[in-house]
């Protein structure tokens, strides 16, 4: 399952480079993959790029 979260190229680019957060260029991301140990952190990655 996946979601397009709306982010720009540079904001995608900026959560892979600097918090170690993958998706595409285009704000794609797998939300599968999140679950009650790890949906803190990307929340507070893709805030700090936003």
């Amino acid at each position: 399952m996946f979601s397009f979260l709306g982010l720009s190229v540079e904001q995608a680019q900026r959560l892979r480079e600097e918090q170690s957060v993958y998706m595409l260029d285009s704000s794609r991301i797998n939300i599968a993959g999140l679950n009650a140990n790890n949906l803190g952190r990307v929340v507070e990655a893709v805030a700090a790029v936003l």
